[in-house]
């Protein structure tokens, strides 16, 4: 972990490309972690040049070890043709690999995928489970989408104060579509007490 100690500046200087070049070592030894970590740096041209077919290389390494987040990162490689050719398929595959591993974020893709059937065959009631997943798990994404689904009664039962909740949580993260909805709710009476002022 010295390349993580490097990239924090954790007891050591803060060191973009020694980070880099620990990271490298520790994944050549088959260290997942390290394998995420350096994806990393090639994908956003940390202590090495930016390069998006290695961060999708090292991805997929990482990713094959059953590293949840790497699996999540290649998921948006092809979703995004960043490094790879774009696959929808091969990216809700992804998706679905890291959303079992409780990445908060690959929940939320995976709700989109089911939503508007990218990848896969479109499904609502799959779609709201994922969001609902990812709302659980923090992703403000998450929060905000299961929110609508509470509010519209999309496949649950319709349920206008879990929905103002959910948009508050996400609103107290600092998210702006969720303090935008809760501020909805708060001047228009939906699933709280109608305050305009705090609105």
């Amino acid at each position: 972990h010295l390349g993580k100690c490097y990239e924090e500046g954790a007891c050591v200087p803060q060191n973009a490309t020694l980070a880099a070049r620990w990271y490298l070592k520790a994944a050549d030894q088959g260290f997942s972690e390290a394998m995420y970590r350096l994806a990393g740096c090639y994908g956003h041209g940390k202590g090495v040049v930016q390069n998006p077919a290695k961060a999708a290389e090292w991805s997929a390494k990482a990713a094959h070890l059953d590293h949840g987040m790497a699996q999540y990162n290649l998921g948006l490689c092809y979703a995004h043709g960043r490094g790879v050719p774009a696959d929808i398929e091969r990216a809700y595959q992804w998706f679905a690999k890291a959303a079992e591993k409780d990445v908060a974020e690959a929940q939320f893709n995976l709700g989109i995928c089911y939503e508007h059937g990218r990848g896969v065959a479109p499904d609502r009631a799959r779609s709201v489970y994922w969001f609902g997943r990812a709302a659980e798990n923090g992703s403000n994404e998450g929060l905000v989408q299961y929110g609508t689904c509470c509010e519209r009664g999309r496949t649950i039962p319709q349920d206008l104060p879990k929905a103002a909740s959910l948009y508050e949580k996400a609103a107290r993260n600092g998210f702006a579509d969720g303090q935008v909805e809760y501020a909805r709710c708060l001047a228009t009476g939906t699933g709280v007490a109608t305050d305009l002022a705090a609105a």
